[in-house]
């Protein structure tokens, strides 16, 4: 008799149809998820380096113990993020829940699927990176898990003690004993075989409440959902709204301290591991969701579309959308127009054949210089580099200090133009600058592979940037500084 009611109450355990609402209802929410499993996979930006900011983790400029910690608690937060949300659009379809004490511990603990398997398949894939490709020890790695852990750990317990005090459930409400209390045992929470089959009927034909037969109380233990039918509407509605209001101030105080954190993004402390920053603001995006749809109901949709229109119409006006300024320009005159008409009366031929009279007498006199050394025919260097990020420009910066060896310090001066992109010119411009500014520290330097020059390019300036764009300049950037007479706002 067990084993023919076993597939049902498996398929219809609140777990299972947790994870089956979400694909069904919540793609929105689910495509976080598909992100971030395709991160930590290194199926998705592998290129680049994306997944790599999950797997090896700097904080401080060292990946250890508390850079872990610190991606474990955003981590968390997003996971605690993904509960909330996630009862507050669709607890309604489960209304036996309201009878149960704890209401929202309940519904976390059931829905443990999708963000078990994704620690548990990060917890793998960082494993497999430290101790293949990092080469770190055993107890290095294990360390660096306990505080990942340990970080996720600290803000779901946090986050449950909060609702345990804030929430009510329906016996604070109304005096009601739970449906999960002691004295109602599994028997009695059982219904006659022709009861369940009319209520089953019932909720078929109601598209909105999920069929579901049992439900995990911890710590493992299965139940059986009882019928709701004796308890008072008014009183389950009553329950889950107390809930949704809490529920939603955590959201909003959330999403505040994130903002306030924008005020502190210079001090390197705030400059948390850049995954910790994109799981931070994904978490943003899904409570901010979540509040919106809550407060707004079936007119959720309506206002989205609307926002977004006011959003594309506003940000034509720079005090809504914020140009990036290169700092030491002066911006208050007028911009002039930017197109092929305005370039071509700009830059005639007469300008061209200017600049090409200028360049050639540079030359000349770059070779008169060499002539005066008694070389008649100098070795013509054109420098020209990838983009790739912090990767190019160190890689861009190392190969150039090898080429200067080889060269006895000569590159710079043989080389008169440099071309490329992104990080790669970033590396070969502070090689220039250096030679500009420091030739004899620069000269001692390429003699010694672990100088202060390659240390600093290779510092990390992603967490930084990350940070900044999720503090500040992907809601609200309103912090200025000024530069002699020029004022501009911090990007």
């Amino acid at each position: 008799m067990r084993l023919r009611f076993f597939p049902d109450r498996l398929i219809y355990s609140f777990a299972v149809q947790l994870v089956v609402m979400h694909i069904k209802k919540n793609q929105l929410l689910m495509l976080y998820w598909v992100i971030l499993f395709g991160f930590i996979t290194q199926s998705f930006s592998k290129r680049f380096g994306i997944p790599y900011l999950f797997l090896d983790p700097e904080y401080l400029g060292k990946v250890d113990i508390v850079s872990f910690f610190i991606v474990g608690i955003a981590c968390g937060v997003f996971i605690m993020a993904f509960n909330i949300s996630s009862y507050i659009l669709n607890s309604f379809r489960f209304p036996f829940l309201a009878s149960l004490s704890k209401t929202f511990q309940k519904y976390t603990f059931n829905n443990f699927i999708i963000p078990a398997v994704f620690v548990l398949i990060y917890i793998f894939e960082i494993i497999y990176f430290q101790y293949f490709s990092q080469f770190k020890g055993p107890l290095e790695i294990a360390v660096n898990i306990f505080g990942f852990l340990a970080g996720i750990f600290l803000v779901i317990s946090f986050t449950l003690r909060y609702f345990l005090l804030t929430n009510k459930d329906i016996y604070k409400l109304f005096g009601v004993e739970h449906a999960d209390s002691s004295s109602s045992t599994t028997e009695t929470a059982s219904l006659p075989k022709r009861k369940r089959t009319r209520n089953k009927k019932k909720k078929s034909s109601d598209s909105k409440i999920w069929r579901v037969e049992t439900y995990l109380a911890f710590p493992f233990h299965t139940r059986l959902v009882r019928n709701t039918e004796h308890y008072k509407q008014y009183m389950l509605q009553s329950v889950f709204k107390q809930n949704h209001i809490n529920a939603a101030v955590m959201e909003l105080i959330v999403f505040v301290v994130f903002i306030l954190l924008g005020l502190f993004r210079e001090y390197d402390i705030f400059q948390i591991p850049a995954a910790a920053s994109l799981m931070l603001l994904f978490t943003m995006f899904i409570m901010l969701s979540g509040v919106f749809r809550f407060w707004l109901r079936s007119w959720a949709n309506t206002a989205i579309i609307v926002a977004f229109i006011a959003l594309n119409y506003v940000s034509q006006f720079e005090f809504f959308n914020q140009r990036n300024k290169a700092y030491g320009l002066d911006y208050k005159q007028p911009r002039k127009e930017y197109s092929i008409e305005s370039l071509s009366v700009s830059v005639d031929k007469k300008q061209i054949e200017k600049d090409k009279k200028e360049t050639i007498a540079i030359l000349e006199k770059w070779k008169a210089g060499w002539e005066a050394q008694g070389v008649s025919k100098p070795k013509f260097v054109i420098i020209n580099v990838s983009g790739g990020g912090l990767r190019s420009s160190l890689f861009t910066f190392r190969t150039m200090m090898a080429m200067d060896s080889l060269l006895n310090g000569k590159l710079m001066d043989h080389t008169r133009f440099i071309t490329g992109s992104s990080g790669g010119v970033v590396g070969a411009s502070y090689y220039r600058g250096l030679y500009l500014d420091e030739p004899d520290s620069l000269r001692k330097a390429i003699r010694d592979p672990q100088n202060k020059y390659l240390d600093a390019i290779a510092k990390d300036l992603l967490n930084t940037t990350a940070f900044s764009f999720m503090v500040s300049d992907a809601f609200l950037n309103m912090q200025t500084f000024e530069d002699g007479d020029n004022k501009y706002f911090k990007d």
